[in-house]
């Protein structure tokens, strides 16, 4: 586990939905915490491959409203049981990173060390941001809000 992925959990157990987060087919929160943009966790089963990645996924995003589109800023994938980064996206100039990914020609794992130490660091930041901001707070008191 990692400090992130600890926030994302304490999050989702303050809005009481922490056995949806592991067991639902796809699982959604959004957190409302104004004035910060809206906080989206979703989790799903990614079993398409036997890797080292994990079976669970989950997605971890601020989006905001461009020209009538959502866009997340930014969107990041873990494994949900190890907390590793997987891909992140964000807003150009960044654009799409992939972190970690199965490669079915070779049947390995693989892993951009680069990208996996750059992402962590930015995780660790975010997931400081996240509980300085309030989201596990907001999310104990919408659970009203939360959709599975």
């Amino acid at each position: 586990m990692t400090r992130f992925s600890d926030t994302i959990e304490a999050i989702v157990k303050a809005a009481g939905v922490y056995d949806d987060y592991l067991k639902s087919d796809h699982f959604h929160l959004k957190v409302k915490n104004g004035p910060y943009m809206d906080l989206v966790i979703e989790s799903w089963w990614c079993n398409y491959h036997a890797d080292t990645l994990g079976v669970r996924h989950t997605s971890v995003a601020h989006y905001y409203e461009q020209n009538g589109d959502l866009m997340p800023d930014p969107d990041v994938v873990i494994d949900t049981g190890t907390g590793a980064p997987i891909e992140i996206t964000q807003p150009p100039p960044f654009g799409y990173f992939r972190v970690r990914w199965f490669d079915p020609d070779n049947g390995h794992a693989m892993i951009n060390r680069y990208q996996d130490q750059a992402v962590r660091s930015f995780l660790t930041i975010w997931s400081r941001n996240l509980r300085e901001q309030g989201f596990v707070q907001a999310a104990k008191s919408m659970k009203a809000g939360v959709k599975t």
